[in-house]
This record gives C-alpha cells, structure tokens and sequence, in this order.
C-alpha cells in the first residue's frame, strides 16, 4: 500500500474516532437512564434496622410534619410529603456516594449520570410552618412541577459543628440548622443505579464500536470519491 494511501486511511480512522467519542457521548452518557431505573423501583416498607434513603416509599411509612417529629426518629427513616411550591432549591450540591460538597451546579449535567451522582439541597416547609434542609437525588426521581409530592426515604444527618454546618447555614439562610434530611445516599448504592450503569456501558460499547467502524468507511469512501473527481 502506498504511503499517502496509508496515510489517508489513517487519517479517516481518526475522523472515525473523534465521530464515535461524540456519538457514544450523546447517546450513552448524557441520558439520565437511572431515572428509567428509579421509576420501575419497587417501594420500601418501614424497617426501622435498615437505611432505605433515596427509595420510594410504600403506603403507611412514616411521615413527619414538623422538627420535633423528626427529633423523635432517633435515626430512623420517615418521609415528607409537601405541596412542591414549599420545596426551595438552593445553590448547593453534593456528590451522592462520596459526599463531597460542590459549591455550583456547573457541569452537573455533564457528573450527574455517572454512578456517584449529583444531589441537590433543598429547603422544605413542614407542615408545621418550620423549614428543614433536604438532600435530594431531583434529577432521578422526578418532582413534578406542581401539587403535593411524597418525597423518598430520608434519615436525618445531624452535622458536628464547623465549616460543613456553616455552609449550610448560609447557603439556607437558615442559621440555627444542625444537619439535614438525606434523601439520596442509599439508592445510589444499591442494584437498580447499578443496573443502570450496566445498560450505559454496554450502550456506551456498542455505539462506540459500531459507530467507529462505519464512520471511517464512510469518511474513507467520501475521500476517495473526491480525490478521482479531482
């Protein structure tokens, strides 16, 4: 084969694979597939010895409606449900397993769909009139966009004194907080994230691979064409 031949080839191989990164990006990591997945997640009952943070609850699980219900918990899951238009977002994330703070929501589309996940903090009116700080996984379960919503499991967090609880109370306005409601941690961990994953790497590597060889054919042919009409 003649050097500029190979060359060329070479050349539309690359186009190929610049063609397939863009391609498997779209198609396999942009899409939120862990909400397809939480959707078809089956509810959890009350078991007062396990963490079901972040699952759906089942009818009859415990729900609170004021500090002093959530107080009485002693680290046990409950849920809340609240009209949407007294769930306040506020601009302060965190990374869902690793529970490190992200002070923006830049790039989060771009982290989000990984396994760890995003989560945002939001403030939340009890039925009592006083306001907790939520942690939740809003982008895979779904909140709808009016009316009442029963919110995941959650387990309240208390946080020890310091630079974590002071931003906190900042970014609430809420100074007198001393933890907050997590409602994202454990659905995260659990098999139906992971089964998500599975899907978006086998989705990833078939797009990939796929997309890789047929983009340089035709790249390569498109060339060629041009070259004997030239």
């Amino acid at each position: 084969m003649p050097f500029t031949a190979f060359s060329r080839m070479k050349d539309e191989i690359a186009v190929g694979f610049i063609v397939a990164v863009l391609l498997t990006f779209i198609f396999a990591y942009i899409p939120n597939y862990q909400k397809y997945y939480y959707q078809n997640t089956e509810t959890k009952a009350y078991d007062k010895y396990k963490d079901y943070a972040g699952y759906p609850a089942a009818e009859g699980f415990p729900v609170v409606e004021s500090l002093a219900d959530i107080k009485n918990a002693k680290g046990h899951n409950f849920t809340i449900t609240v009209d949407v238009s007294d769930l306040t977002p506020i601009d302060l994330y965190m990374c869902i397993v690793d529970r490190k703070l992200v002070s923006n929501g830049f790039g989060r589309m771009l982290n989000n769909n990984d396994f760890g996940g995003i989560g945002r903090y939001f403030k939340v009116e009890l039925a009592s009139g006083e306001q907790v700080l939520v942690f939740l996984d809003d982008t895979t379960i779904g909140l709808p966009k009016e009316g009442e919503a029963t919110l995941p499991i959650g387990i309240y967090k208390p946080g020890k004194e310091g630079d974590f609880l002071n931003i906190l109370r900042e970014r609430s306005g809420l100074p007198d907080i001393e933890g907050y409601v997590d409602m994202a941690g454990e659905w995260r961990s659990g098999k139906e994230a992971e089964k998500s994953e599975q899907l978006r790497f086998l989705i990833g590597i078939s797009i990939f691979v796929g997309s890789w060889i047929i983009s340089s054919k035709f790249f390569f042919k498109l060339t060629s064409r041009r070259q004997k009409k030239g």
